[in-house]
């Protein structure tokens, strides 16, 4: 295989029309405003994502925005359309337990494509977050006495793909049926009563495409007992939309950004949690071992359902180019897969890139950019810990870097990282530790190729230009090899260690 090479500013184009996928193509169909409803599934995390595995959904309808934070309107040309998102303890003035927020922000936290970081740490997403809600949520989030960021689930609201995966999962909708639901919103308190057990975030998208789309979504009693699964939702509703060609039926992924904040995990139901998880199978074994075979069989004959391959099926559909009937009905099963390796890539594909990388890894190496493989492996925490983090006049996000004793500045948007004020040192690093994560991650954790690619053809850009920025009269590697941009190695605490490991052994 011949590696992609494209021009930058080629690179920057596409990035912009893939990053948001589905969503800018919504705004594009035969020349009219296209409209949808969208099951949001978010992989698990935290305390309640680990004790249930069963993450948290929203809804997004893409020709619905918001009045108010609380109020549904109709979009005007141009307009994206709103999230729906139920937490219980926004953190709100009005004790609200949903608000709508504009799809970009509630994806990115930004206002622009322009504007999405490439890189995230923790220190960023408070920053970006806070930004946030001072500029739009300031009157139902207000600053607390202290002038810190007040606390609430409000934060999951902003940027979720800071700390979550996620998958939707759409119908198509006509403007008679957008009427409809506002209408019947609009009547609803936004102060609901959130109960886990039966009226959670799950039974909250369930009421509303229900309201679409009679009967398309349910609960699943045998596998979830009496709690709501966004699990469940989604696998009724996949079901509902592959009998229905009409409701032209999609699947879509967002990973989650790249750096070092914890992985969301992915989403399960009651019974599959029940025997995959360690800190449940152990005691049922020893206590009453015949519950496991019974969680077994319950979830593999009746709740069996893998997000990831229906995203693959559904990107093997649009392939096609047809989205009817007929393009259906005539795909094969092995067409599911065939035609997603041009999303998803060949194993083929990926062992090149791996090989070509393998090379330029180890000049960075020798360069002196990095120590070791371990350096490029932690690179990510270490800058986090190195560097603080600001928003220039334009709003992109920038970092103040301490490297080996030197401060140092580093864009963090595709337009800054290449900017003659960011390091080019620094900006090869973070590409590099970037292009290294992707290459060891699982295809479900990896991006898309045609994602990577563009990755790919920047770290060669800034490559490029690093090189050409060396001063000629100093030896590079002697020069930087002082050591690791980490100057004081991070300890982790027990706890945090002893979280870790329950994490890794109990999911």
């Amino acid at each position: 295989m011949k590696i992609k090479v494209t021009t930058t500013s080629e690179v920057y184009w596409n990035y912009w029309i893939t990053l948001t996928g589905l969503l800018l193509l919504l705004l594009l169909s035969a020349g009219q405003v296209r409209a949808d409803v969208s099951l949001i599934v978010q992989g698990a995390l935290g305390v309640s994502g680990e004790a249930t595995g069963a993450g948290h959904a929203s809804i997004y309808l893409s020709n619905v925005c918001a009045e108010t934070p609380v109020r549904l309107r109709p979009c005007q040309p141009g307009e994206m359309g709103v999230v729906l998102a139920p937490y219980p303890d926004l953190g709100t003035t009005g004790g609200y337990e949903w608000i709508a927020i504009p799809v970009f922000h509630f994806l990115h936290g930004v206002d622009d494509p322009k504007l999405v970081p490439l890189y995230l740490n923790g220190e960023i997403r408070t920053l970006l977050r806070d930004s946030y809600r001072q500029k739009y949520l300031n009157q139902l989030v207000p600053d607390m006495p202290d002038r810190l960021m007040p606390q609430g689930r409000w934060q999951e609201l902003v940027g979720a793909l800071y700390n979550r995966e996620i998958y939707l999962f759409t119908f198509r909708t006509t403007p008679e049926q957008d009427a409809r639901v506002i209408d019947l919103i609009n009547q609803r308190s936004a102060k609901m009563q959130f109960n886990i057990l039966y009226d959670n975030c799950a039974d909250f998208a369930r009421r509303i495409i229900n309201w679409y789309f009679p009967g398309a979504t349910h609960r699943d009693p045998l596998n979830d007992f009496t709690m709501t699964t966004p699990k469940a939702i989604a696998r009724s509703m996949a079901r509902y939309g592959w009998s229905h060609p009409e409701c032209q039926f999609e699947v879509s992924r967002f990973l989650q950004y790249p750096g070092p904040i914890r992985r969301s995990q992915q989403i399960r139901n009651f019974s599959e949690h029940a025997f995959k998880s360690v800190k449940y199978l152990v005691p049922q074994l020893v206590f009453e071992p015949v519950l496991v075979p019974f969680f077994a069989v319950s979830y593999y004959a009746f709740g069996r359902f893998d997000p990831w391959r229906e995203f693959i099926r559904s990107t093997g559909i649009a392939q096609t180019g047809n989205t009817g009937n007929t393009g259906r009905d005539q795909l094969t099963a092995a067409d599911y897969y065939v035609q997603p390796t041009k999303i998803i890539g060949e194993r083929s594909d990926w062992q090149t890139y791996r090989k070509n990388f393998d090379a330029i890894r180890q000049r960075a190496i020798v360069d002196g950019l990095f120590a070791d493989q371990k350096e490029i492996d932690t690179f990510f925490k270490d800058l986090e810990l190195q560097s603080e983090p600001a928003i220039d006049q334009n709003g992109h996000v920038i970092l103040t870097v301490r490297d080996r004793g030197t401060l140092r500045q580093l864009g963090l948007t595709r337009s800054t990282i290449v900017d003659q004020r960011s390091d080019p040192a620094l900006a090869v690093r973070l590409m590099i530790a970037m292009i290294d994560y992707q290459l060891k991650s699982s295809p479900r954790r990896r991006q898309t190729l045609p994602s990577f690619e563009q990755d790919w053809t920047l770290m060669l850009h800034l490559i490029e230009r690093e090189s050409a920025a060396r001063n000629p009269g100093v030896e590079l590697a002697a020069a930087r090899r002082q050591g690791r941009v980490l100057e004081t190695p991070q300890r982790l605490s027990v706890k945090r260690r002893l979280q870790k490991v329950f994490i890794i052994l109990t999911h």
